[in-house]
């Protein structure tokens, strides 16, 4: 099992070859905590299984990997501004597939509106009492229907294809008489 800063190296690296030399869109250590329990409440949800093996704790800006944190809290506010080495190699697809999802939806946020998305009523932020871990158990059933399977994704896929490739019908008014 992965742990949560090989995730978050990967966040970094997907973020700084998008962002190049650009520091105003780097991601902040706020912006990777969100994308961090995003990414494994989608996984888990998605697959049953965690994404890391770090605990997500209740803080008061919302939901933290305390290991994380303490790797690039010296950012403050500003982006994390460093490259780290990934390994690809170590990630599966089903992993791959469910980080792409989660940076293409949510790096865009700034990370006080990331913060804002956690704390919304019922969320497992907002179930758990501050400065405590996060059960996997509340962020499974809050995510478990957030992101398609691979195979419904493929599915979907073959259907779109099967009508692309489906003769038009030519209706007549007589039609619907």
């Amino acid at each position: 099992m992965l742990k949560a800063i090989d995730v978050a190296k990967w966040f970094i690296n997907r973020n700084r070859q998008e962002a190049e030399e650009c520091a105003d869109n780097f991601l902040t250590p706020m912006q990777l905590q969100k994308l961090l329990y995003y990414a494994q409440g989608f996984y888990l949800g998605c697959y049953g299984e965690p994404l890391f093996s770090d605990e997500i704790m209740a803080w008061k800006y919302g939901p933290v990997v305390k290991s994380v944190y303490n790797k690039y809290s010296q950012f403050r506010g500003q982006g994390i501004d460093c490259l780290e080495i990934v390994d690809e190699d170590d990630f599966t697809p089903a992993v791959l597939r469910t980080l792409n999802i989660v940076y293409d939806k949510y790096s865009k946020y700034s990370g006080i509106e990331l913060s804002k998305m956690t704390h919304e009523a019922g969320s497992p932020w907002s179930e758990t009492a501050r400065d405590c871990t996060i059960s996997l158990g509340k962020i499974y059933e809050y995510f478990e229907d957030s992101m398609i399977s691979e195979e419904e994704e493929n599915e979907l896929v073959g259907l779109v294809d099967k009508a692309a490739s489906m003769e038009p019908m030519i209706f007549q008014r007589e039609d619907y008489q």
